[in-house]
């Protein structure tokens, strides 16, 4: 019974990881996404000031890219790598989690055998019994 509980709760805690692992990843492939839209926008931008640029007599802006766009692909990153951190902590515990749920299949198919043989040895003398009292019965006849 102990081990049955345990085995729920490792399968609780299984599906647990797995939807955060889920969640994880969607998080992580949304914030990809973003950080190549955001990219992809500021590269847009850049090269569209260069066409204003050389288009007219303007100067060059100081510093490419606004800061703004800078900072801003910075968190997307930042946040890319915390997601990739969760990602790969969940796959850790996910692993060690089902490495677990395979030495307690292991421990309870040892189990079943033990079980097994115990209820055949059980059987074995149980008609062994039934035997001795089917002769006692056919002594007792005799000796009325």
């Amino acid at each position: 019974e102990e081990l049955l509980s345990r085995i729920k709760l490792y399968k609780i805690q299984l599906k647990a990881l797995q939807e955060h692992f889920k969640t994880c990843k969607r998080e992580s492939d949304r914030n990809t996404i973003l950080a190549l839209k955001n990219e992809r926008c500021t590269n847009d931008g850049d090269s569209g000031k260069e066409r204003n640029q050389t288009s007219s007599d303007t100067a060059p802006a100081p510093y490419g890219r606004s800061h703004t766009a800078k900072s801003s692909e910075l968190d997307s990153r930042l946040k890319l790598n915390k997601q990739n951190n969760l990602l790969e902590k969940a796959r850790r515990s996910l692993a060690e989690v089902e490495n677990l749920a395979g030495d307690i299949s292991e421990n309870l198919a040892a189990n079943r055998e033990i079980i097994k043989s115990s209820q055949a040895k059980t059987k074995d003398l149980h008609r062994m019994s039934d035997d001795a009292d089917n002769i006692l019965t056919r002594m007792k006849k005799r000796w009325i």
